[in-house]
């Protein structure tokens, strides 16, 4: 533009109109009026607002893969696949740390083993307190014969002392052989106890050995079907690391269907105004971004909320769906950049934001009345970064101050 060179003369009124998209005027107005401003000459065109956002593309179907069912304890990861690499079924992509396990396992088996020692010491006492039962027995047994076959029946053979001893000592051996009869029996009884528990203390510690074998069988997570292994991000938005706990129920990673894809995107609070369902999404790839990708809005949140602890700056995040044909190389976590369009009107009168004026809640303009300005009233539309669209106050060929005139102190928008 050359403004600089135009001259401006008093009693004289000289307009140039300089081509910027829209006509450029410089004005000098009238005999008494020195304020001079560009000149804007309005008229009707495509008026678009266009919001920003960012995000990645995802699968709109996943298996999950998580810490399997048989875990119940914080597991340390040892190991992870190649993010955003392709996996067939039954391929390793998550091991978890087995060290504990081993040990534990390490640990059970010295108790079982200890367990049976004990059982066979057990075992072999019992059966030497038998034997030593079984041979009292047989002992009082060959006394009881012994003093009933060399006892008389003619009690005239013996003094009075000696037949009440040989009765005392028969009945005595009869009561001790019932006796140990009883500690026979009593014997049985406590030998199957003793055993019995040695047996289930060896079976607790063959459970648990079990139960850490079936552990370690689990620590290794292999895809169940053929897929991309992509990582999920926790509540904090961060992904899975090696060296780092993850807990029962957490999502670490997903294998997406990649016959479906949809883009996640987050829009920033300030600058949502206007967005819902329905409207149309321009999308293009980080790496690719020669590559229009089409889409349309399916979902978006209610309440908008920080992406990580870290920036307390909220965003609305949106799901889009895609309606462009998808290309080999697109691949779930692919970042992106996006531009939502929540307005998208033909022939209507839009004028830069900056010309716009604010008195007692009302909006006005300085609209150009020959060699003088006058202050005219306007509705609004809708707005984007730049411009404003006006529904009523002003028509195709009006001419309006770009900037506010010298003189008025009234603030602008």
């Amino acid at each position: 533009m050359e403004v600089g060179k135009h001259l401006i003369r008093l009693k004289s009124v000289f307009i140039k109109s300089i081509s910027l998209g829209s006509f450029l005027l410089l004005v000098s107005c009238g005999e008494d009026v020195t304020q001079s401003t560009l000149v804007l000459e309005v008229s009707t065109e495509k008026f678009v607002v266009r919001i920003p956002a960012e995000g990645e593309l995802e699968a709109a179907k996943a298996t999950t893969i998580g810490m399997p069912g048989g875990v119940f304890e914080p597991q340390v990861i040892a190991w992870l696949a190649e993010e955003n690499k392709l996996v067939k079924k039954g391929e390793v992509v998550v091991r978890l740390d087995s060290r504990k396990y081993i040990h534990r396992s390490g640990q059970e088996k010295f108790e079982i083993d200890k367990a049976n020692i004990g059982y066979q010491s057990k075992e072999a006492t019992l059966s030497n307190e038998k034997a030593e039962i079984k041979n009292d027995s047989m002992l009082i047994g060959d006394e009881l014969t012994i003093a009933g076959k060399y006892t008389s029946d003619d009690l005239r053979v013996y003094s009075r002392n000696e037949i009440i001893d040989s009765m005392k000592n028969q009945e005595y051996l009869e009561a001790k052989q019932g006796y140990t009869e009883w500690r026979g029996d009593s014997h049985d009884a406590k030998s199957a106890s003793e055993l019995e528990l040695l047996q289930l203390k060896k079976g607790q510690h063959a459970a648990k050995l079990g139960m850490y074998q079936n552990m370690l069988n689990q620590l290794e997570i292999v895809a169940p079907h053929d897929g991309v292994f992509v990582l999920e991000k926790n509540w904090r938005g961060e992904k899975a690391r090696i060296g780092e706990t993850t807990w029962p129920g957490r999502k670490i990673a997903s294998l997406p269907d990649l016959s479906e894809i949809k883009a996640r995107v987050y829009i920033l609070e300030s600058e949502a105004a206007g967005v819902k369902v329905g409207q149309r999404v321009e999308m293009y790839l980080d790496a690719y971004p020669e590559q229009k990708i089409k889409g349309e809005l399916e979902q978006i949140d209610s309440i908008a909320k920080p992406r990580n602890n870290n920036n307390p700056v909220k965003y609305f995040e949106a799901v889009v769906k895609i309606s462009s044909e998808m290309l080999e190389h697109w691949r779930p976590g692919s970042q992106l950049k996006a531009s939502i369009f929540p307005s998208e009107k033909d022939k209507v009168i839009s004028i830069p934001s900056q010309s716009l004026y604010v008195e007692n809640g009302e909006y006005f303009v300085y609209r150009q009345d020959g060699s003088d300005w006058e202050k005219v009233k306007v509705e609004l539309g809708t707005r984007n970064n730049a411009k404003t669209e006006i529904v009523k106050g002003l028509q195709s060929g009006d001419r309006i101050a770009l900037f506010k005139p010298r003189g008025d102190e009234n603030a602008a928008l």
